[in-house]
């Protein structure tokens, strides 16, 4: 419950901040992609599409996406994606409770998105 939660603010924050904020708004026009973010068994999922600068998200698993990032459990997603520890997430990708599939790099772009979204909600 906790993880899909994370998953639905993550969405609601990206959408709501990438309409007012030029600095989001700037880095989601460099990529057109999808984003999946789901547990190992696919019970917990949402993705986000990022086309010219404009977020949709869904829940559920999408084919083909061009990256996903694949938690142990949803647990686990949500331990890590709340953790204050800025190496959590390669932690995870060390000890396999993490893995992508796809494009890394475009794995590192959306998590530098989320990175630039979080920068200026502390304003």
């Amino acid at each position: 419950m906790k993880f899909s939660l994370l998953l639905f603010m993550l969405s609601f924050m990206l959408k709501s901040k990438s309409k007012k904020e030029s600095p989001l708004k700037n880095k989601l026009r460099e990529k057109n992609m999808t984003m999946l973010i789901r547990t190992q068994k696919g019970d917990r999922a949402r993705f986000f599409t990022i086309k010219d600068g404009a977020v949709v998200s869904g829940r559920g698993v999408v084919p083909s996406p061009d990256v996903a990032l694949v938690w142990k459990d949803a647990e686990t997603g949500f331990s890590v994606m709340t953790s204050r520890d800025k190496e959590a997430p390669i932690k995870a990708l060390g000890d396999g409770r993490l893995k992508i599939e796809g494009s890394a790099e475009l794995a590192l772009w959306f998590m530098g998105a989320v990175a630039v979204m979080m920068k200026g909600a502390k304003k």
